[in-house]
């Protein structure tokens, strides 16, 4: 669905450094907490992470695949009239192949930080932490987008891809 958006609201997704991902959890209560978004323009998914050690997330998220991103600040993302975003999708949670998943998330996050490649310990000894640097993915799919131009929320958001009956 994300190939038909246009290029301002795919670069959000891949330019942003934060995004609020909200799940919900056993008790129905909504959870919010910053997260790194990694997308690759055109894509069919917008993909976050969380520690094998610490998968509350995951777990909401597979009690209730109903999430939601908000793109709604653009530091870091040289992007100053960036407009908001959110995103109401349904996740994936991909712990099939942890091995992968490690090795995928030492790759994105140094190409989306690059800066931190010198706080990284190097790769045998981040092994020897696989509480954090194994991760869990999840892949959420929108099926709602709702973007602010300019990132300006007083006014009426454009809705992109609605699937409400």
């Amino acid at each position: 669905m994300t190939a038909s958006l246009p290029n301002s609201v795919q670069a959000v997704f891949d330019r942003f450094i934060t995004t609020e991902l909200t799940t919900v959890d056993r008790q129905g209560q909504p959870i919010t907490w910053p997260v790194t978004p990694y997308y690759t323009p055109g894509g069919p998914c917008i993909d976050v992470t969380t520690g094998l050690g610490y998968p509350k997330k995951a777990n909401d998220a597979r009690a209730n695949p109903l999430v939601a991103l908000l793109f709604s600040d653009p530091t870091g993302s040289d992007q100053a009239s960036a407009p908001a975003v959110l995103v109401q999708g349904v996740a994936d949670v991909d712990d099939r192949d942890l091995e992968f998943n490690r090795s995928r998330y030492a790759r994105e996050s140094v190409q989306k930080l690059p800066a931190i490649k010198q706080l990284l310990p190097p790769e045998p000894l981040q092994r020897l932490f696989p509480w954090y640097f194994t991760r869990i993915y999840l892949h959420v799919r929108p099926e709602r987008i709702y973007v602010w131009p300019e990132g300006d929320f007083a006014r009426d958001p454009e809705l992109y891809g609605s699937h409400v009956e």
